[in-house]
């Protein structure tokens, strides 16, 4: 009988507790505590046991298409929010700063219908959900 590992997600907050975070130079696992913060961050111990050579990390193809690096964020975003998280500021405060890294990132969140629309001799051109065909 083949015995069944039950599926557990690595986050954010449990990434530590996987084998191979003690692979991590502490630069890099503060890295990836900063972007988490802003960006989603997920992976499994499939990827972490099988696909990922960790001898050739952080260049292996699949750790970069897995883990977060520092240059997904602008230089200055990155120092803002690494030295908040580092000096131990408030909750509410990191908060602030993500949620605007995350503006910057995409401005229009849930209002695609009304912006970045093409327009055509001055009207915008788009089909609203009330005007969908089935």
């Amino acid at each position: 009988m083949t015995s069944v590992t039950k599926f557990f997600p690595y986050t954010q907050r449990t990434i530590s507790k996987a084998p191979q975070w003690k692979r991590f130079t502490s630069e890099m696992r503060h890295t990836i505590e900063v972007l988490s913060q802003v960006l989603p961050f997920r992976v499994n111990q499939y990827i972490l046991d099988e696909l990922i050579d960790w001898d050739t990390i952080p260049d292996d193809p699949i750790y970069r298409l897995t883990f977060p690096h520092r240059e997904m964020l602008r230089e200055g975003e990155f120092s803002l929010l690494s030295d908040s998280i580092r000096s131990g500021k408030g909750e509410s405060t990191i908060r602030e700063i993500v949620s605007n890294i995350r503006n910057r990132m995409n401005p229009h969140p849930a209002r695609q219908l009304t912006h970045n629309v093409p327009i055509l001799d001055g009207k915008p051109q788009f089909v609203g959900m009330d005007e969908l065909k089935f």
